[in-house]
């Protein structure tokens, strides 16, 4: 008689919900990584324009401050002449010289805060320190447009409108906060990480 042998292998892929799992909390995670760096786009933004707005500060304030030492000048020199006519004395062009002396004084602090403010500003747009900026005051309506809101600006033509313009802006931040957005990630994430220790108890 003749025999025949042989052997039969059987094979199951079997599914791996550890393996599943730890994906989506991978993509989770680098959800997160992502928001984060969204975040950290919006934070230097912010800084960006609080940078500009103090510039365009300071830069008036120069402004101002340097009229007023013009203006101070021109009193001490009137005061000279009323002198030199008899019609004031000696201590009215003390006063105003003085006065000239704080005026420069306040100049030279405000010129100061300038420069520390353009270095500030330099510094967030990698430019160097040296860098001179001559800042234009923003309009209101493209800016509102650049934020998604053509609508927007027509609100502070009406008496509530500061209001309503400061509450839809606020509503529309809350919704586009890449902050919130990340914690919902992490909580996605714990909540996968949750059910597959509990199933890899069972």
């Amino acid at each position: 008689p003749m025999y025949a042998a042989g052997s039969l292998t059987l094979t199951q892929l079997s599914y791996s919900n550890d393996a599943t799992a730890n994906i989506n909390i991978q993509q989770d995670l680098q959800q997160i990584r992502e928001l984060d760096l969204d975040a950290l786009r919006l934070d230097i933004a912010r800084d960006t324009v609080a940078a500009y707005m103090n510039v365009m500060r300071t830069d008036a304030l120069v402004r101002i401050r340097r009229e007023q030492v013009d203006l101070t000048r021109t009193n001490r020199e009137l005061a000279r002449l009323r002198r030199s006519v008899g019609a004031a004395g000696a201590a009215e062009v003390h006063r105003w010289e003085a006065e000239l002396a704080t005026s420069r004084a306040g100049l030279l602090d405000a010129i100061s805060a300038n420069s520390l403010s353009e270095r500030q500003l330099s510094r967030l747009h990698d430019e160097p320190l040296t860098t001179r900026w001559s800042p234009k005051e923003p309009e209101i309506s493209p800016t509102l447009q650049t934020l998604g809101g053509e609508r927007d600006a027509a609100l502070l033509e009406t008496p509530d409108g500061y209001e309503r313009l400061t509450t839809t802006l606020v509503n529309r931040g809350l919704d586009r906060a890449p902050e919130l957005a990340a914690l919902d990630a992490a909580i996605a994430a714990q909540t996968r990480s949750f059910k597959a220790a509990k199933k890899a108890y069972y």
